[in-house]
C-alpha cells in the first residue's frame, strides 16, 4: 500500500487557514492505493476560501476511485456558508450545500444531495444549536426506482 497527501492549513499543527490578505484558505489533496479489488488507486481534494471582512466563503471538494473495468465512482461537493454575528450571544453561521455522486455502489447509481443548515453559537454557555434540512435522490440503473427523501434535524451541541 501507498500513500501521498498534500495539506496547506496556516502554521503546522494550526486548523485557522493560511490568510493572504483579506481571505483565509484551507486545502488538501491526496492519493492512495485503496487495496480494493479492482481499484488501481484514488484521489480527493478539497479547498475553502473565507473572505474575512464579510464572513462568506465556498467550499470545493471531489474524489475518485480509478477503476480497472466500469465507470469510475466519483463525488464532487460545493457549499456556500456565510458566518456572522446577529447578536451578542455569538456567532451565527448559514451553509447551502450540494453534492453530486456517480457511480456510487454500481455503474449508472447517480445520487445528490442539497442541503440548508444554520447553527447558533450561546458563547456564554459554551452551547451550539443547529437545524438543517436536506434533500436526497437516487437514481439506480440496475436498481429499483428509489423515492427522493427530505430529512430535517435539529439539535445542540455543549462543549465543555
Amino acid at each position: 500500500q501507498w500513500a501521498a497527501a498534500l495539506t496547506l492549513v496556516g502554521d503546522y499543527g494550526d486548523w485557522t487557514g493560511w490568510e493572504v490578505g483579506e481571505v483565509t484558505v484551507l486545502a488538501a489533496a491526496a492519493v492512495w492505493n485503496p487495496a480494493i479489488d479492482g481499484v488501481d488507486y484514488a484521489y480527493d481534494g478539497s479547498v475553502s476560501v473565507m473572505h474575512n471582512p464579510t464572513g462568506l466563503s465556498l467550499t470545493l471538494s471531489g474524489g475518485a476511485f480509478e477503476t480497472e473495468t466500469g465507470d469510475t465512482p466519483s463525488n464532487l461537493y460545493g457549499k456556500i456558508g456565510w458566518d456572522t454575528a446577529f447578536w451578542a450571544i455569538g456567532p451565527t453561521g448559514f451553509g447551502i450545500d450540494y453534492t453530486d455522486g456517480q457511480n456510487i455502489n454500481a455503474d449508472g447509481d447517480d445520487g445528490t444531495s442539497i442541503g440548508f443548515a444554520a447553527v447558533q453559537r450561546i458563547d456564554r454557555y459554551g452551547i451550539d444549536l443547529y437545524g438543517q434540512v436536506r434533500s436526497y435522490s437516487l437514481d439506480s440503473a440496475t436498481g429499483p426506482d428509489y423515492r427522493d427523501i427530505t430529512v430535517a434535524t435539529i439539535g445542540t451541541k455543549f462543549t465543555f
